[in-house]
């Protein structure tokens, strides 16, 4: 992949140890294996965090995830140049990842982004709303 982008390849050859021609790899071939990679066809939410590099602790973050019924799907992490703290990205399967954002939370992490399923929460609230609303008709009738 750092080839393909460094010198702006769309193909790239694959060659076996003693230089005979094995095929190609194609710059679709090669967003097709890191979609796999980043597990992005799998449902879930992303958070982002950025923390300093000496309070990062993965078992401290998958722990957090996993106290919430998550489990932690990928994570990419790097440090940002501009100010040296550490950008740590991760995927959970949890399409509401409002829990493990509170425990992030607590434990004073901090969440520059997190992308969760659009509607998913806004949805299932609308529809307890709609409920309450319908029982609390049906209690009025009877008064």
């Amino acid at each position: 992949m750092a080839i393909m982008s460094r010198y702006k390849l769309s193909l790239l050859p694959v060659v076996d140890t003693a230089g005979k021609y094995l095929g190609v790899i194609t710059h679709e071939r090669m967003i097709e294996a890191l979609t796999d990679i980043c597990s992005a066809s799998e449902p879930g939410s992303i958070l982002v965090l950025e923390l300093l590099p000496q309070d990062y602790v993965l078992s401290d973050i998958a722990r957090l995830a996993e106290d919430n019924n998550a489990m932690v799907l990928n994570l990419f992490s790097y440090p940002d140049p501009e100010t040296g703290r550490l950008i740590v990205t991760f995927k959970i399967n949890l399409e509401d990842a409002s829990p493990v954002i509170r425990s992030l939370e607590r434990f004073n992490y901090t969440i520059l982004y997190h992308f969760m399923e659009s509607g998913m929460v806004d949805d299932v609230l609308q529809q307890r709303m709609d409920e309450l609303l319908y029982y609390m008709n049906m209690y009025n009738g009877y008064l």
